[in-house]
Formats: structure tokens, C-alpha cells, sequence
């Protein structure tokens, strides 16, 4: 789909460094514990792991369910390129996070 990457730069552009870092854990860990996921992002430096949350599913990038949090599927959809195969491992969507949002975020 032409201009899928560049609508998904755009979106990913208004994301703060907080929320990119946790985009990349998710990307990792597609659907977690809500606990769980609020721990590993506390240890990646993530200061309010719940509002950051909150803030992706608001923005779509996340999904809220019973107790825990998954990657909308059409996300990880946009996420893979035409030509890559299936399934695409979390680590694989994760690097392709940060080769999009490289030019303008910095480490």
C-alpha cells in the first residue's frame, strides 16, 4: 500500500521520546500483562508507565484490554514491508521503528 510508511512516519513524528521507547517495547511484546508491561516499561526509564500507556491507546497505537495491552493489528500491518515474510517477529517491527523515526529522534 503506497504511503503507508509515510503516514505511519507522520503519526510517529507526534509521539514524545517516552512514547517512542515504549512503541519499541510493544513492538517487542505485541500483547502483555497490563502489569507486567507497566514493570518492563518502569525498567526501560519510563517515569508514569500507566499515563504513557493511556496516551497510546488514545492515540490508537495501543489497545486496552481486559488487564492487558496489544498492538492494534493494523499497526503491526503497517508496520511490516510488502515484501517481508510471515509471521514478523516483534524485534523486526521494533528495529523498523526506530530505522523510520531515526532521522528526526535522537538516542
Amino acid at each position: 500500500m503506497p504511503g503507508l510508511n509515510t503516514w505511519l512516519r507522520r503519526m510517529l513524528r507526534e509521539l514524545g521520546a517516552a512514547e517512542l521507547e515504549a512503541m519499541a517495547y510493544f513492538l517487542e511484546e505485541v500483547s502483555v500483562g497490563e502489569l507486567a508491561a507497566h514493570r518492563d516499561l518502569r525498567v526501560r526509564g519510563i517515569k508514569d508507565p500507566q499515563a504513557v500507556a493511556r496516551s497510546l491507546v488514545e492515540k490508537g497505537f495501543l489497545e486496552k484490554g481486559e488487564g492487558c495491552y496489544n498492538l492494534p493489528r493494523g499497526l503491526r500491518d503497517a508496520m511490516l514491508e510488502e515484501d517481508a515474510p510471515l509471521p514478523e517477529t516483534g524485534a523486526r517491527l521494533a528495529e523498523k521503528l526506530r530505522r523510520l523515526t531515526a532521522p528526526w529522534i535522537t538516542a
